[in-house]
């Protein structure tokens, strides 16, 4: 292949564009510099006035948590999330409010936490507690499981079912760190 011109006219391929494409719009030159004098400028301002500030806030007594206040950041309970789903007929749709149900429909339950914690989850029923298991929860609902599988609960007779989830204690239900599902069947 001698002539070289005349193997690229034989290659074949889309038509060009009518126009060029359109350029995108051009950006502002970067000066890092600037960056770092603002850095430079804020540690001197923090060393040098941040210091007493900070002395300050940490002598200063700390809040008491009031009434209707949450209590926020590593130090609060984590949040609970308990999910309900009832099984009727073989069909599994989830629990809602003010639904009623039929004795022998069967419960399943899903947790999850803000924080990864042990969640306690339990079932009252006619002033009788019981409890369905403890696992691990975190961020992603997971199905509630015990060493022999799947957690169930068979609806076995009317009245009013009470299912909470809780971090911190399971004598006494208090949001964020308890979530609970009041079903009733008839």
């Amino acid at each position: 292949m001698s002539d070289p011109h005349r193997y690229l006219r034989a290659l074949t391929g889309p038509p060009a564009p009518a126009e060029a494409p359109a350029w995108p719009a051009e950006q502002p030159a970067r000066r890092g510099w600037v960056l770092a004098l603002a850095a430079a400028a804020t540690v001197l301002v923090v060393s040098l006035g941040g210091a007493a500030a900070l002395r300050a806030a940490f002598e200063a007594p700390a809040p008491t948590l009031q009434p209707g206040w949450t209590l926020r950041g590593p130090e609060a309970p984590a949040a609970v999330d308990l999910r309900l789903a009832v099984q009727r007929d073989g069909v599994l749709q989830r629990a809602g409010l003010g639904e009623t149900y039929a004795v022998g429909d069967r419960v399943f339950l899903q947790v999850a936490a803000s924080q990864p914690s042990q969640v306690t989850v339990w079932v009252e029923h006619q002033d009788a507690r019981e409890s369905l298991g403890a696992q691990q929860a975190l961020r992603q609902p997971a199905d509630l499981r015990s060493d022999g599988g799947l957690v169930a609960y068979d609806l076995g007779e009317s009245g009013i079912f009470g299912f909470c989830a809780s971090t911190v204690d399971n004598e006494r239900c208090e949001p964020p760190s308890c979530s609970c599902w009041q079903l009733e069947v008839r």
